[in-house]
């Protein structure tokens, strides 16, 4: 994932998250995929990923892992945020 984070290539999206730690509406920009997840004697499993990155470079980027590939990138930042 920091490959794709360095990556000048890596099309970045804009997205408007409705509550960011109580400060209210707030942009980042955020890529996300699939990928496959191997542990030593256990079966492959398939994870969404998502990086977050902040356009006013106030916070590192992040990367969210999940094992449920229907959830959409959105939907996991705001349930990060909330529990963040």
């Amino acid at each position: 994932m920091a490959q794709v984070a360095e990556n000048a290539r890596t099309k970045w999206q804009r997205a408007t998250i409705p509550d960011w730690y109580g400060e209210g509406r707030r942009r980042v920009d955020i890529v996300s995929g699939t990928a496959v997840w191997f542990h030593n004697g256990q079966p492959p499993l398939p994870i969404r990923w998502v990086l977050i990155r902040d356009p006013k470079g106030k916070f590192k980027t992040q990367a969210l892992l999940s094992t449920d590939l229907s959830i959409s990138p959105l939907q996991m930042i705001k349930w990060f945020v909330l529990i963040g």
